[in-house]
């Protein structure tokens, strides 16, 4: 018999139970076999379970003067599964269909004559000594990625007229914590042992819905140990979807059940176990092994093929492209061809996926986005994301196409404009940037978001000073309309906005220098505007007395108006009170009407005439 050693004695319980089912299936007896896999590092996926449901199940066929055929059981809700059917004879040549499944629907795929669940012709035609494998993926929708959360189940048979057959579980691949180890491979020739099979399925793009097989290939060292686990070294053992590296026996002891090469060619160990550990370095065109062991009489016995798997670690920065796990560049720091660097998460600006984690909202650089047909920049931005970039120069991101509000196409704050040169008050009807009303327009710009809900957005007031209203805040076409005199926009009347025109005020005969308000205020006649105080312009009333009695008159003023004026300009008493001696003096100086003063003068000058 040949087993895979475990080190977990329930999951052995677990497999015997699902043989048990599987057989019931197939109708044959049962036979019991433990298994257990290795995963390289840290991989994303691990073999399913005999008693779970799977989004992924392998199966292997062979159709060399042998009958083959794949179940599966869908145990969830409706699904649609993707079938592929390589066949390694053809130069892995791939044939594919649609399949849907009902809930808790089982269907089982005959190799020679392949239909559909629901009866139909699945359109693959397989020679007739075509050999290889068949991967069927629940996915999410014709043409789309792997769905996850598939529940299938499966298995296959293989079986000749001669009494080779095998029954086995179909691979699974699920979501879970996978575990290292290595393949141990028992095997015994005892009970007539004669013939080995052991098949390796290396595929690419796992979750893509569809997996690829080209250029992928996993290279074991390869080792085989007798009873007493002394090893004998072997060559190291490639698998790849080719005719030469699909399927191996075991040795010589054991050959191959269609004489294909052995594992170790040179050993005739009878009993034992071969071990195989994946060579690093030779995984990394690979995200997955699937592969299968068993031995057979090939005398109408019965066997079962074991489970082997292994899948890659993906692991960014190995400079390994894993363009099935999400990297689109590797390793981290080199330049991509458009000049971006790859990131540290082995993806990059310009991949032609947005990856919004990354800040990315187009992808790639040069694309017209919605919803303005702006370009989508270097770095995997654009304008109209919603996403204000200054960096990129962004004022503003509202994400619409709509260019008449407070944010441009361009991504320029706009606002409200004034158009000076055009119809005083007009504010245009849509939104202006700065630059545009200022130069384009040659207007005043309102400021960023402001709008033109009125014409009073661009009457910009000011003092005005006119004859009627000594302050007032109009704009400058009314203050000109009402004559007066604008100061700017924006100022404020204040106390010294307007200053008032002054001019002589007489006040009982005292004359001094006001504006009209002030006279008024203090009972005074105002005199009009810029008049002075001078003799004369506040009279007294005219007295009756003799100017130049140098003794004073002894009443208020003098008969001579105009030398009444002058001497009582400079003094009031003169006219208020009384033309007294000082009076009289400055009239006899002043006046020029009083003689007396003057004779007196020559007299003197005639009597010093000698």
């Amino acid at each position: 018999m040949i087993e895979i050693k475990s080190n977990k004695g329930c999951r052995m319980i677990q497999r015997l139970l699902i043989y048990c089912f599987i057989s019931l299936l197939f109708l044959i007896p049962s036979v019991s076999f433990s298994g257990d896999f290795f995963v390289l590092g840290d991989g994303n996926f691990s073999i399913a379970e005999t008693d779970t449901t799977n989004f992924q199940l392998f199966s292997f066929y062979d159709l060399r003067d042998r009958e083959s055929f794949v179940q599966v059981t869908n145990t969830g809700s409706a699904a649609t599964l993707h079938v592929q059917v390589f066949d390694v004879s053809n130069l892995c040549n791939e044939n594919n269909f649609n399949d849907t499944y009902t809930p808790n629907d089982t269907h089982m795929y005959n190799m020679r004559d392949i239909q559909t669940n629901n009866g139909n012709d699945s359109g693959v035609v397989l020679p007739d000594n075509a050999y290889g494998f068949v991967v069927i993926t629940v996915v999410q929708g014709i043409g789309q990625p792997t769905d996850e959360s598939g529940v299938i189940i499966g298995n296959f048979r293989v079986l000749d007229n001669a009494g080779y057959e095998y029954r086995a579980n179909s691979q699974g691949f699920k979501e879970g914590d996978p575990i290292g180890g290595q393949y141990h491979i028992n095997y015994t020739t005892a009970g007539g042992i004669t013939r080995s099979d052991i098949v390796g399925i290396t595929v690419n793009n796992l979750l893509s819905g569809e997996v690829t097989t080209a250029g992928s290939s996993v290279t074991f060292d390869t080792n085989i140990y007798n009873l007493n686990e002394v090893p004998f070294s072997c060559s190291d053992t490639t698998f790849s979807c080719t005719e030469n590296t699909f399927e191996y026996g075991i040795n010589n002891a054991i050959p191959h059940s269609r004489d294909k090469a052995v594992l170790c060619g040179s050993n005739n160990v009878p009993e034992g176990f071969v071990k195989l550990e994946v060579i690093n370095d030779r995984l990394s065109t690979t995200e997955a092994f699937a592969g299968f062991a068993g031995i057979n009489t090939g005398n109408n016995s019965r066997g079962s093929m074991d489970s082997l798997i292994a899948v890659r670690t993906i692991i960014c920065g190995d400079s390994i492209l894993d363009g099935g796990e999400g990297e689109t560049c590797d390793p981290p720091g080199e330049l991509e061809p458009n000049g971006n660097e790859c990131r540290l998460d082995c993806t990059f600006c310009g991949d032609g996926i947005v990856d919004e984690g990354q800040g990315e909202t187009c992808d790639p650089p040069g694309d017209p986005q919605p919803p303005n047909d702006n370009d989508c920049r270097d770095d995997c931005t654009f304008c109209g994301d919603g996403i204000v970039d200054t960096d990129d120069g962004e004022e503003c991101d509202d994400g619409n196409n709509d260019d008449a509000d407070e944010c441009s196409n361009l991504c320029e704050l706009q606002g409200g404009c004034c158009l000076n040169e055009e119809v005083p008050f007009m504010c245009v009807e849509d939104f202006r940037t700065e630059l545009d009303c200022t130069t384009v327009d040659s207007g005043t710009y309102l400021g960023d978001g402001t709008m033109c809900d009125t014409a009073t957005n661009c009457q910009t007031v000011g003092v005005c000073c006119s004859l009627d209203n000594p302050c007032q805040e109009v704009t400058e076409f009314e203050c000109e309309a009402i004559g007066g005199e604008y100061s700017g926009d924006g100022t404020m009347c204040e106390p010294s906005s307007c200053p008032q025109p002054m001019g002589a005020c007489c006040n009982t005969n005292v004359c001094s220098i006001t504006t009209a308000d002030g006279c008024e205020t203090i009972g005074g006649e105002y005199q009009g505007d810029d008049t002075v105080c001078e003799p004369g312009t506040c009279p007294f009333p005219p007295g009756n007395g003799d100017c130049c009695e140098l003794s004073g008159n002894g009443t208020p003023g003098c008969e001579n108006m105009t030398c009444q004026d002058e001497i009582c300009f400079d003094d009031s008493i003169c006219c208020a009170l009384v033309w007294d001696e000082v009076c009289a003096d400055a009239a006899n100086i002043e006046c020029g009407i009083c003689g007396g003063g003057d004779d007196d003068d020559d007299d003197d000058d005639d009597d010093n005439v000698t």
